[in-house]
């Protein structure tokens, strides 16, 4: 955690440079502290406080994850080829089709 006073006012600012992302750029995040709480910081502009980051990040990690994407893209491709293996009218003659 570093120390740093404002060069406009000259108040004094702990910030913290973390893991966290900005949805917005893609930067990593500063954590600073103020009467409010505590604030995430970007370079571009993006401001959030810490309960609203904490929400957000919640809700997208429940969302699910690359992984969960690639299962769900697979199923749905398995279902669909299943779907025009029996809609395919050369099957449907060919189960009426008796060899004996």
């Amino acid at each position: 955690m570093d120390i740093v006073n404002c060069k406009n006012c000259g108040r004094i600012f702990n910030y913290n440079i973390g893991e966290k992302v900005c949805p917005e750029c893609k930067k990593k995040l500063t954590m600073r502290t103020a009467k409010s709480g505590k604030i995430y910081t970007c370079i571009c502009g993006y401001k959030e406080g810490e309960d609203a980051f904490n929400k957000r990040m919640k809700k997208a990690k429940s969302a699910g994850g690359k992984r969960d994407f690639i299962a769900y893209q697979k199923k749905q491709a398995a279902e669909e080829k299943k779907k025009q293996a029996e809609n395919n009218p050369f099957a449907q003659a060919l189960k009426g089709l008796k060899l004996d």
